[in-house]
């Protein structure tokens, strides 16, 4: 099959991080996808495109508001940053690559536009043989990091990602992404996904690359038999990096960055991972097996999905090659893009929570604040993870009630606290409140708490066979603690070897009886 548009790493760096954030950073990370058997060319970005563009076309925001996407369509005879030379970019395909950003614009939010540049171009440069050339390709620019709002320090965001964490655009004069396709292919330009066997579905590629553009991209590189990632990055990860780990549970920034024979051996080890507890979730409790085949694939190696896993499925969007048509980026690709701090409108950790009961109402919060986590961050509640991780976490559409809750655990060798000071009424004395427990460890290792100041109250042994396949109710008698001022906390302790187990918390009420 032809292979889909991919990413790699360009030959000069962004300027190291900084205090503020690196709105002039000048280099995509752009390298086109190739065949297992091609080397990988080395290009040199051109400057960035300055916005608006005559031909800039917006994708208008959904309703409810997710993001908004503006294209600006390359005109004949323009360069693109791999030097390829853009052809007019014909009305149909024009269609086809908007109902793409359309698909995205409905999944993800953003109070910031998202930009774009569009290139039609010829291929056959790339290969004599037809088969062995891409059907697109993308990348990202400029890279950002430590910006105000970066969830993570000395760690780089691709700028559709970074612009969003940020609440601004951090370089309003580059575009965010580059996406480039191939105009000598049997295209179909349809909308419909009905794409005949002899055609390549333009919607399915262009829905591919730009999740390239969000972010879905790795720079990790093999050359000849040592790996590296971040060697272009002065030393530091980008964010998609940062959950990719080997078989065993060893982290990929647990490496040495740079030439590294272990790096080299993971990269070719078929063997390698994504552990996030979004994308975990939503692949059944497990991580995510990623593309890392024995023969090192440049541009294809790392940044998709594992191909015998997931083609023909729900999560096929995002596999190495071609497929067939795909217009829902399928639950896989949702989580990743969570976990690296995306606000989608896919609900995790339970996409279909079935409640037995109907949720309390917000307005029967009282002592506790913010009891339905609604209010977001900050409010009510005190916020404690030894690895930095946020607890509190908005992801619309489903937790047991409402678009926010709480997220316990999920990460190696942490101790997460969530708690609150509040008086027990004493006509209110039972503590009510949902929980999801999502595991694949044996017993014993990780465990869950509920706490009245330093009284342990109720454990939980968070592992498979405790696992709940949805959202579930528990009360607890809190009497003894009538009329007096206590401090109500959930803890979480995982050990330090994978895997790791995470409790999800909705709705903590006090109420008159169990």
């Amino acid at each position: 099959p032809l292979i889909l548009g991919g990413v790699g790493s360009s030959p000069d760096p962004p300027p190291g991080p900084t205090a503020t954030p690196t709105q002039d950073a000048p280099s995509p990370t752009l390298t086109p996808t190739l065949p297992p058997t091609s080397a990988t060319p080395t290009y040199t970005p051109t400057t960035p495109v300055v916005l608006p563009s005559p031909t800039s076309t917006p994708i208008p925001t959904p309703t409810p508001p997710g993001a908004v996407f503006i294209i600006t369509y390359q005109s004949p005879g323009t360069k693109d940053p791999w030097d390829s030379e853009c052809q007019a970019f014909p009305a149909q395909a024009r269609q086809a690559l908007e109902a793409a950003a359309a698909i995205w614009a409905s999944e993800v939010y953003t109070t910031v536009p998202i930009t774009v540049s569009a290139c039609w171009t010829d291929m056959a440069g790339y290969d004599p043989d037809p088969n062995k050339r891409p059907l697109g390709y993308g990348g990202n620019q400029p890279w950002h990091s430590d910006f105000a709002g970066a969830p993570e320090t000395k760690t780089w965001y691709p700028g559709a990602l970074a612009n969003t964490l940020a609440g601004q655009d951090l370089a309003p004069q580059a575009f965010d992404m580059h996406l480039a396709f191939n105009a000598l292919l049997p295209w179909y330009l349809g909308t419909d996904g009905l794409s005949p066997a002899d055609q390549f579905d333009l919607v399915t590629v262009a829905a591919h690359t730009i999740a390239h553009g969000m972010g879905f991209a790795s720079s990790a590189t093999r050359s000849p038999q040592n790996g590296d990632y971040a060697y272009r990055f002065e030393g530091y990860p980008v964010i998609f990096d940062t959950f990719l780990e080997s078989g065993g549970g060893t982290r990929l920034t647990a490496y040495d960055p740079a030439d590294s024979p272990g790096l080299g051996a993971l990269f070719t080890s078929n063997d390698l991972w994504w552990h996030g507890p979004n994308a975990n979730h939503a692949n059944g409790g497990q991580r995510v097996r990623m593309y890392a085949p024995h023969v090192w694939s440049p541009g294809s190696s790392i940044a998709h999905l594992d191909f015998s896993a997931f083609a023909g499925g729900e999560n096929q969007l995002m596999v190495w090659a071609y497929v067939g048509p795909q217009h829902d980026p399928g639950p896989v690709t949702m989580g990743i893009l969570q976990d690296m701090g995306w606000q989608t409108t896919w609900l995790y950790p339970d996409p279909t929570p079935t409640p037995t009961t109907q949720p309390t109402p917000s307005d029967d919060c009282d002592p506790i604040v913010n009891c339905d986590f609604e209010l977001g961050h900050g409010v009510g509640w005190a916020e404690e993870s030894s690895v930095g991780s946020p607890l509190v976490q908005q992801s619309i559409g489903g937790w047991f009630e409402g678009d926010w809750g709480a997220l316990l655990g999920g990460w190696p060798d942490e101790i997460a606290q969530l708690s609150q000071e509040l008086i027990i009424p004493t006509n209110r004395s039972w503590l009510h409140f949902w929980y999801y427990i999502e595991s694949t460890d044996a017993c014993g290792k990780d465990f869950g708490y509920v706490m009245v100041d330093n009284t342990l109250i109720e454990t939980y042994d968070l592992c498979l066979s405790n696992t709940v396949p949805h959202w579930q109710e528990e009360t607890l008698n809190l009497a003894p603690y009538n009329g007096q001022k206590v401090t109500l906390s959930f803890k979480v302790i995982t050990h330090q070897d994978g895997p790791f187990s995470t409790f999800y918390l909705d709705d903590v009420t006090l109420r008159a009886g169990p």
